[in-house]
């Protein structure tokens, strides 16, 4: 995977984005145009004790642009931006139908190294840091069930020459998360007061397949309502962050991947 593609600068300009602010963002709005932004750098800064205010939902289209410091920008152009009247009044409802359309099409391009890779159980996907050099310090965020055991497929695992020709995670700092509350709305029910809980380093194995990934042991608790009840029946919501430490180094690129994280039972 090369590391840069730079049709995404003439892109972004297209579309009136000249400064690309990394922030925490709501859900996106009908009629609205999607911008990606390839990663929410505050992730670096992760450590035991935080309190996230809000994360994504699962569910939400444009969540996996968030779930990470940052990700690889594809190779392949971003679909093209129609500027046409239909795209550009949004006086009625076909036109912010077409927006919505184009909005989705851009992020089903721009998620293709994205986090959301890491749950699709499919080898052949994957999740890539999309900063120059190795990525040491890059984050990923995975939701999984930490009380059950939890799997990761090292490297991007499309093929035996991918995996070889792409950097492999070596060491690894795993954050153990918990999400207290969740806030639905109509777009998506993104998770809130998400505290990271515990953290260890450990070292992945250099393999293809799965290999089973050190969880730090905490007790996670229900998530409560906003009344501080409990839920009805008892909801649970942790994740995993997963810190880049130091790497395999590929063959041919700098890119660090992961394949997939996430229960097998």
């Amino acid at each position: 995977m090369s590391r840069r593609n730079p049709g995404i600068v003439k892109y972004l300009l297209a579309m009136g984005v000249g400064v690309v602010i990394l922030q925490p963002v709501s859900a996106q709005y009908r009629g609205e145009l999607f911008q990606p932004r390839f990663g929410l750098a505050e992730w670096r800064t992760i450590h035991v004790g935080m309190t996230i205010p809000q994360i994504d939902g699962e569910s939400d289209t444009f969540g996996p642009d968030r779930w990470s410091s940052s990700y690889l920008v594809p190779d392949d152009p971003a679909p093209e931006y129609p500027r046409t009247e239909a795209t550009t009044s949004g006086e009625d409802d076909s036109e912010l139908a077409a927006i919505d359309d184009h909005s989705e099409a851009i992020a089903r391009w721009a998620f293709k190294y994205s986090a959301r890779s890491l749950a699709d159980r499919n080898p052949a996907t994957g999740w890539s840091e999309g900063v120059e050099g190795d990525g040491v310090g890059e984050v990923v965020l995975a939701k999984v069930d930490t009380r059950r055991p939890v799997f990761v497929r090292n490297g991007f695992q499309m093929s035996k020459e991918l995996f070889l020709a792409n950097n492999r995670v070596k060491r690894v700092r795993v954050f153990l998360l918990q999400a207290g509350k969740r806030m639905p709305n109509q777009f998506d029910s993104p998770y809130a007061e998400v505290k990271v809980l515990a953290a260890v380093d450990a070292e992945l194995s250099d393999t293809m397949g799965f290999q089973r990934l050190p969880v730090p042991p905490n007790a996670i608790e229900p998530m409560t309502e906003w009344d501080g009840s409990v839920t009805d029946p008892p909801q649970y919501a942790s994740f995993v962050a997963l810190q880049i430490l130091s790497v395999y180094p590929g063959t041919r690129y700098h890119d660090t991947c992961l394949s997939d994280v996430y229960n097998l039972e």
